[in-house]
């Protein structure tokens, strides 16, 4: 693969329904790596998106995601949105331990468990939806909230304190130039997690 020479500027633009940014997707379809600008960080960042290289990148042992703890890295948000203890920015076999104590969490017998859970959770967010009539945002009132709550749940938070969560993962992800308080939202959700919740979930076994 032949990598692109001039760095072009991203983020894209969304577009409407399942479709692609018209601009990403030509990147797509390249068979080459693209340099690419971020909106903050002090260098450019190639992006990668053929499935062979997306595998090597991943698991090729030779390129870090350590590397960038401490350096003013290419990014999307003003802040960095992971802390330097996330297993996101650690490589092996730092990364090996935690993913391995993590998938004791995901066994057969302990998604079973969860099973009717998630299946509660769903029915709850459909009712709500459909009882604001229509038309209906799927994604606003399911796919979105979903997996939160399951996580949620799985973490032992209690249901009160569901919303403040979310709010804190929007601020989390937000990438807009209102959204410099994402390190003290960090904070305060890191904080209020470590002192206000008790896990109770299978994840909490070692």
């Amino acid at each position: 693969m032949t990598p692109g020479r001039e760095a072009i500027t991203c983020p894209f633009d969304f577009s409407k329904g399942l479709e692609f940014d018209p601009s990403l997707a030509a990147l797509m379809a390249r068979d080459s790596l693209t340099r690419i600008r971020l909106p903050y960080g002090d260098a450019d960042a190639w992006l990668v998106t053929g499935f062979d290289g997306v595998r090597q990148v991943t698991t090729d042992q030779r390129f870090s995601r350590a590397g960038i703890i401490g350096s003013d890295y290419p990014r999307l948000t003003p802040e960095p949105i992971v802390s330097p203890e996330s297993i996101n920015v650690m490589d092996p076999p730092h990364s090996s331990r935690l993913r391995h104590l993590a998938s004791q969490a995901f066994t057969q017998r302990h998604v079973d468990q969860m099973r009717q859970t998630i299946i509660r959770l769903a029915d709850t967010l459909l009712d709500e939806m459909a009882a604001q009539g229509q038309p209906a945002d799927l994604v606003q009132h399911l796919s979105n909230p979903l997996p939160r709550q399951t996580i949620f749940d799985l973490l032992g938070i209690p249901r009160e304190d569901w919303r403040r969560m979310q709010e804190y993962v929007h601020q989390l992800f937000s990438t807009g130039p209102d959204s410099r308080h994402t390190r003290r939202t960090t904070t305060r959700s890191a904080t209020w997690t470590r002192t206000s919740s008790t896990p109770t979930g299978p994840a909490c076994r070692t």
